[in-house]
């Protein structure tokens, strides 16, 4: 650039290169096939709502284990990701609402009409489910389900994700429904995500 500006040459012989982008690494997913194979093991039923309720709402864990009552609104099908004493959210655009689909509306009533705790996912003695405990019993569960792989909390998330991109829903709404502080971080790790 600097040559071109003291005319030793006419343009750029740059100029003709596209920009390089350097691909991140997309995120890990559960596929169809080893979801079936996770949730067809026996789990206990605290940490099977757990595993369902972040995959269908896409929720950080720590988002998910701090999740209470007065944050799912059954009459507008929304549950309320917000910033709490308890637990404060990764950045402010992190808050928002997830609409509820047919298999959360149907999980969170059913886990409401037995509920023992202002905790939406607690044990079964109404304690708050512990980050490092739940990531132990999906590893167990991933292992006894013969998954191959690493197996983690956040893949739910990842999973979740991948569904939205292949059901072709908007990538503006997929940066939304996970919180994510901009578009280029969903792009990036999202985009293009239909055949992998």
């Amino acid at each position: 650039q600097e040559q071109v500006s003291k005319d030793h040459l006419v343009k750029s012989p740059v100029l003709h290169l596209k920009q390089l982008r350097v691909e991140g690494k997309k995120p890990d997913y559960y596929k169809p096939d080893e979801l079936k194979k996770f949730f067809g093991v026996e789990i206990l039923l605290p940490y099977r709502n757990l595993f369902l309720g972040l995959l269908l709402t896409g929720a950080r864990i720590g988002e998910a284990i701090n999740l209470t009552w007065d944050d799912v609104d059954f009459g507008s099908k929304l549950v309320f990701i917000r910033s709490k004493d308890t637990h404060k959210l990764k950045t402010s655009n992190s808050e928002r609402a997830i609409p509820m689909s047919k298999g959360l509306f149907d999980l969170l009533s059913t886990i409401h009409k037995h509920k023992n705790s202002e905790y939406v996912f607690s044990t079964s003695n109404g304690m708050a489910i512990r980050e490092r405990k739940a990531l132990e019993k999906c590893k167990d569960v991933a292992t006894r389900a013969g998954i191959g792989g690493r197996s983690y909390l956040h893949k739910f998330r990842a999973t979740y994700a991948t569904i939205l991109v292949r059901n072709k829903t908007p990538i503006e709404s997929i940066k939304e429904l996970l919180g994510h502080s901009s578009l280029v971080e969903t792009e990036k790790a999202y985009a293009n995500n239909e055949s992998n």
